[in-house]
């Protein structure tokens, strides 16, 4: 009798551990960084967007910045979005690229768009399309909320392109010509001519 509980139960065990285990992580939060273009010496806003979150879902945030050098990231701000909801940020290091992000109150949502925005300067020398990405602090790919949970992070890289933001909409015919000539014997009076040198 004995040994028929003992291969129950070891079946019993086999058939238990063959079964799908039961997650209860948080919901997945992406984290995109947008584009911008701006002129050398100057300031530009990026924005970063939120999708798939709650306050409730990401208590808090540890976020740090990857850019080149020819970037200066002056500053971080909170959308009005987050802000209503309660977030807050906690002791940034800007200068290392560290944001963190306190959460709100458990229970408050907040919807899929802009979480906060990056303001960067720059250099006087910078020229081209620089790669601006975030990742969770210390290479983790998640945080956690107020539950303990881990919260999946999954992050989308943007670009500050440096280079000259004017447009000129002019167009030139390198075979027309102006021959400018003054009148024998007259003052202050004179014509010109517009001729397509192609017609030669």
């Amino acid at each position: 009798m004995k040994k028929r509980i003992i291969s129950f139960v070891v079946a019993l065990m086999m058939i238990l551990s063959m079964l799908p285990t039961a997650t209860y992580a948080a919901e997945p939060v992406s984290i995109t960084v947008g584009t911008a273009t701006v002129e050398p010496g100057k300031t530009v806003t990026v924005d970063v967007n939120i999708a798939g979150a709650s306050a409730a879902a990401l208590m808090a945030a540890y976020f740090e910045a990857d850019f080149d050098a020819a970037l200066t990231l002056n500053s971080v701000k909170l959308s009005d979005a987050a802000t209503q909801v309660g977030f807050t940020f906690g002791q940034n290091n800007l200068s290392e690229g560290i944001i963190q992000i306190d959460g709100a109150p458990s229970g408050s949502n907040i919807s899929d768009g802009v979480f906060f925005t990056m303001e960067f300067t720059a250099s006087e020398t910078a020229s081209g399309s620089y790669s601006v990405s975030l990742k969770c602090l210390n290479d983790s790919e998640e945080n956690v909320n107020d539950g303990n949970e881990a919260v999946p992070c999954s992050f989308t890289a943007g670009s500050v392109t440096v280079g000259s933001t004017d447009t000129d909409d002019t167009t030139y015919n390198p075979d027309l010509e102006i021959n400018i000539w003054t009148l024998s014997g007259t003052t202050g009076f004179g014509m010109a001519q517009l001729m397509d040198k192609t017609e030669k």
